[in-house]
């Protein structure tokens, strides 16, 4: 099963080696294949692109309004984003894998044993559930009219609940990622990928038996993520 991995990526070095440390486990399962559009900055995150993954491709990408903040309610990071994930996408459609998986670089999978119920979905894109902050939202919504409401208590739902959106981390099958475009919305450029995935019938799910370490700050890599207990 060949399953491409990827996603836009700047000034990460303090939790790429982390990141592709983690997937380590999944080499002895899957075909893994990396794709990354790279803004070049004043760090060392391709120098450990170039040493840490053996198949990849890195495409670079100067344009728009880059920076390591988190500054998201700024319009041209959010567009610069989407682009940078149109790009991206468009070459996984070249590729042509089994799978992508868009996994955004300051989140670490856990174990293939753990994991691999995600391959199994019956849905066109599955997340598995990664927390957006120190509380309890996650990266899967409903959609109530116009507005998205959080899914409370996502844990206890388990395997692919049907969603409207899901962010930060996603398997796609062909189905889905040859249907991808992304662009601006306030909430961030998941949430237009999702209405377009949604307006061209791909299902979405989450799948909460399935939990990721999203690292929110450099010392957060060091920290035991109670929630999750590593």
């Amino acid at each position: 099963m060949r399953v491409v991995v990827g996603c836009p990526v700047y000034e990460r070095e303090w939790v790429l080696s982390a990141w592709f440390d983690a997937l380590d486990d999944w080499r002895d399962h899957v075909d893994l294949h990396f794709r990354f559009v790279f803004t070049p900055g004043d760090d060392r995150t391709e120098t450990i692109i170039r040493n840490r993954a053996e198949n990849y491709l890195i495409y670079p990408y100067e344009e728009g309004d880059h920076s390591t903040e988190r500054n998201w309610g700024k319009k041209s990071r959010l567009e610069t984003m989407a682009y940078m994930r149109n790009f991206l996408v468009t070459m996984v459609e070249l590729d042509r894998p089994d799978f992508f998986l868009s996994l955004d670089s300051d989140i670490l999978v856990s174990s293939w044993e753990e994991s691999k119920v995600l391959f199994d979905t019956l849905f066109d894109a599955v997340a598995p559930l990664v927390y957006l902050g120190p509380g309890d939202v996650g990266n899967a919504f409903h959609y109530q009219g116009d507005h998205h409401r959080r899914i409370p208590e996502a844990r206890r739902y388990g395997v692919d609940q049907k969603v409207d959106v899901i962010a930060a981390a996603k398997l796609m099958k062909p189905s889905a990622y040859t249907q991808s475009y992304y662009g601006y919305d306030k909430y961030g450029e998941d949430f237009y990928w999702a209405r377009q995935m949604k307006e061209q019938g791909v299902t979405l799910a989450l799948n909460s038996s399935v939990v990721w370490k999203h690292v929110m700050d450099r010392d957060s890599l060091y920290r035991v993520d109670q929630r999750l207990g590593w």
